[in-house]
């Protein structure tokens, strides 16, 4: 359930349609149009729809992952809506360890001006946000930062201490 290859990224994205496509529902039903601008307004979990959507992205995981030790998924927007991931996890009695990649922002911006046309500045600040966000919310979750240029250099190195939490 990934999402293949395109002319915007030849390797492909590594990236679950079904868990992103929620995450973006979840975003969209609090009236935020972006979700790489827009972090999640600290009333989320009063909204009427909030039951519902965790509910729906709770038994999405269970049916994506089942009862496997060990999963994980890839969106670089999920930063802005770890507070909801953080509910889902705590409903399906899963403690996290969060694996936080951070990719250098020029790249990105480089990369989201190949692909969507996006101006660097805008993408900057996007960047910015988003590892704000994701440092601020999983403040007291196991977590580790791992840099993606050098998760591409050297895969096992990188990996293997986050496989060694576990």
């Amino acid at each position: 359930d990934l999402y293949g290859a395109d002319s915007g990224n030849e390797g492909g994205y590594y990236e679950h349609r079904l868990i992103n496509a929620a995450n973006r529902r979840f975003h969209l039903s609090l009236g935020l149009p972006s979700l790489d601008t827009d972090p999640i307004p600290s009333t989320w979990a009063d909204r009427p729809m909030t039951a519902s959507m965790v509910a729906s992205f709770e038994r999405l995981l269970t049916r994506t992952f089942g009862m496997s030790p060990i999963w994980g998924w890839k969106d670089p927007q999920v930063s802005t809506l770890l507070p909801y991931v953080a509910e889902t996890y705590r409903r399906l009695q899963v403690q996290p360890h969060l694996v936080l990649c951070v990719r250098h922002p020029l790249d990105v911006a480089q990369s989201q001006l190949k692909r969507q046309g996006e101006p660097i500045e805008q993408t900057l600040g996007s960047w910015l946000l988003s590892t704000l966000c994701s440092l601020r919310e999983s403040k007291g979750m196991k977590r580790r930062v791992i840099l993606y240029e050098r998760l591409l250099t050297d895969p096992v190195a990188v990996l293997k201490p986050v496989a060694d939490c576990f």
